[in-house]
């Protein structure tokens, strides 16, 4: 594929991707990777001015896209924060009215295993809010059940395992590993486990970001980076911390990317 204009430093390289010489390489395309920095997927052209309306977000692989034609349910784009961290980079705001939706940003099905990776900057925790959805699975800011990351499967599945993990405001680098019964969230490099089997459900192409279809219960966030991929990534664990492999590459891309302390 062609370069970017503007090649990025440090960027996240993959055999299908904008950038193939990188100090974090992966073996494995994702599905999609929506990245505030590359608006139209390719380079900086297509970004919005400052505090405009987004009415569209290109991924960075396969060009899916995620869209918006009701005024008053666009985010905002924001070409520069510091609240995610020190970069400066772009972000997306989701007031808690907003969401962006497919135009076919997923293939219609995707069998676990699955890995979805955020990164985004959470203001207030507030009651039943979700981060993104695909239709039958909602993934939650916060739920009213609990104080815990929850994933919405038709039953809530939350990280209060042992360890547990409740919702924190802030800077938020989050993994999803979904895999039935060995379903994980990763907090950085902090791994926390489900409190029980997900099940054997897909991903569909009926993926929202900033609320659960239908703009219900919409999240308040900055968003800088969606990604998913078809599959585990490799990682080496200890004591529930992430020492080495692919999670860590993806973690240790966003943390010096955004500069992240």
């Amino acid at each position: 594929p062609a370069a970017p204009a503007a090649t990025l430093s440090d960027d996240l390289a993959y055999p299908g991707g904008l950038e193939t010489s990188s100090n974090y390489t992966l073996s494995t395309d994702p599905v999609f990777h929506f990245d505030a920095s590359l608006m139209n997927g390719a380079d900086a052209t297509g970004n919005p001015a400052d505090t405009a309306s987004v009415v569209s977000w290109t991924s960075r692989i396969n060009s899916y896209a995620l869209a918006q034609s009701t005024a008053a349910r666009k985010p905002t784009y924001k070409e520069s924060t510091s609240n995610l961290g020190g970069s400066g980079k772009p972000t997306i705001l989701f007031d808690g009215g907003d969401q962006l939706d497919s135009t076919g940003a997923a293939p219609e099905t995707m069998a676990q295993p699955i890995t979805i990776t955020i990164a985004n900057y959470l203001d207030t925790v507030a009651n039943s809010k979700v981060m993104f959805s695909n239709g039958g699975w909602s993934f939650y800011d916060y739920h009213a059940i609990s104080t815990y990351y929850t994933f919405n499967a038709g039953t809530n599945k939350k990280t209060d395992g042992s360890p547990s993990l409740t919702v924190s405001t802030g800077v938020r680098l989050l993994t999803w590993e979904l895999n039935g019964a060995s379903s994980y969230l990763y907090h950085g490099l902090n791994r926390y486990p489900f409190n029980g089997d997900i099940g054997s459900g897909t991903f569909n192409s009926n993926f929202t970001l900033g609320g659960n279809g239908g703009y219900w219960q919409p999240a308040g966030s900055e968003i800088a980076e969606v990604i998913c991929w078809n599959g585990t990534l490799s990682s080496t664990v200890s004591s529930d911390v992430v020492t080495g492999g692919e999670i860590k590459t993806v973690v240790d891309y966003l943390t010096n990317k955004y500069e992240v302390t």
